[in-house]
């Protein structure tokens, strides 16, 4: 299975569904972990996707499809921290456990853009990155930029940042 390809497929038809998450605090992230699961299972039934898997300590794993992911959403107008937590999931995916070696690994930061002109909101917008074999950035609805990685083989390091403060 192409994850990548499964997560782009996965936005478009639920981008609505999205848009209208993001006023749902301390909801989001398990409803958006549900959605995917629920997404995948009708595309295969016999798929072993789990989310929030605390044993394996992601937000998504997979093994029959070997995928690990961390999902995020962020907005210039949540709280300060989450550009640690969005670097902490990138590391954990970069730092992944030996026994997950061969996995597919996915950092997927959906990005509320209502307040672009806070720092975060320059920093979720701007052109930080990781390193990745692939990239995808999606536009969904009006204020909503989703950006996927596939970190897959990649090496620990520090994103980058070119044109965004990174305060």
């Amino acid at each position: 299975m192409d994850w990548l390809d499964f997560f782009d497929e996965f936005f478009r038809q639920e981008a609505a569904s999205v848009v209208s998450i993001l006023d749902a605090e301390g909801c989001r992230e398990g409803w958006l972990q549900g959605q995917i699961f629920l997404h995948a299972k009708m595309r295969n039934p016999a798929l072993r996707l789990r989310t929030n898997a605390t044993r394996h300590k992601y937000d998504l794993f997979c093994e029959s499809e070997p995928m690990v992911g961390e999902v995020k959403i962020s907005g210039g107008d949540y709280q300060p921290k989450n550009r640690g937590l969005i670097r902490e999931a990138a590391r954990k995916l970069l730092n992944a456990a030996a026994e997950h070696a061969g996995y597919q690994k996915y950092l997927l930061l959906v990005v509320d853009n209502r307040h672009p002109d806070t720092p975060l909101g320059q920093w979720l917008l701007g052109e930080f990155d990781w390193p990745r074999r692939r990239y995808r950035k999606l536009p969904v609805g009006d204020h909503v930029l989703v950006r996927i990685w596939d970190m897959s083989g990649c090496d620990l390091q520090e994103p980058t940042t070119k044109g965004a403060r990174d305060r």
